[in-house]
């Protein structure tokens, strides 16, 4: 699309209409924001583009479109606090479960680092052995209710590793009593 220079500081860009313009003595052609009032290079990289206009730039730079944006949604929230508050809690209660196994998980990796462990799991991890023994305790074989842990097979405190190998699911009454003994050591007591 073709620019052509009306005169008087006025710029016509095809069909789309006039806009105010201002050139340097390198021939560069500037636009003024509409909110601050400064001139900027007319580019895409001071003035987002306009979609509903057909690529025309917009009459506030970016800056001052972020903070307009910035204070809409604060003045909506403020507004709106009620919905927030309960958004907030419907994410919480939603993730809780995924946050609690993710503190489980950080916990863990944070003991192993002091024992000299060595390997770290992830979540999907714990969801491939727990699909694995079938939703089952690993050493009762009951099925895990919604509250179940992680447990190390070997122990850190006996050389063991924080290593996908070395973690099975287990009901919490069996991982409790586990405590610190190698699964061969427990297995026994159960039987």
């Amino acid at each position: 699309m073709k620019c052509l220079v009306v005169g008087g500081g006025w710029v016509k860009c095809g069909f789309l209409g006039f806009y105010r313009f201002t050139v340097c003595w390198e021939g560069c052609l500037f636009k003024q924001c509409s909110t601050c009032g400064v001139n900027k290079l007319a580019s895409v990289e001071f003035f987002e583009v306009r979609t509903e206009a057909h690529g025309t730039l917009r009459r506030q730079c970016r800056i001052c479109r972020q903070k307009k944006n910035i204070v809409t949604s604060c003045k909506w929230i403020i507004a709106h606090a009620d919905k927030c508050k309960m958004y907030d809690r419907n994410r919480y209660m939603r993730n809780r479960k995924n946050r609690i196994r993710f503190a489980s998980l950080i916990q863990d990796r944070q003991r192993a680092l002091a024992h000299g462990g060595k390997g770290s799991y992830t979540l999907i991890d714990i969801q491939l052995i727990k699909e694995s023994q079938n939703n089952l305790c690993y050493y009762c074989l009951v099925p895990l209710s919604e509250h179940w842990s992680t447990d190390h097979r070997i122990p850190f405190c006996r050389g063991g590793s924080n290593h996908p190998s070395n973690i099975v699911v287990a009901c919490l009454r069996c991982n409790l009593a586990k405590n610190r003994k190698t699964e061969a050591e427990f297995s026994s007591k159960v039987v």
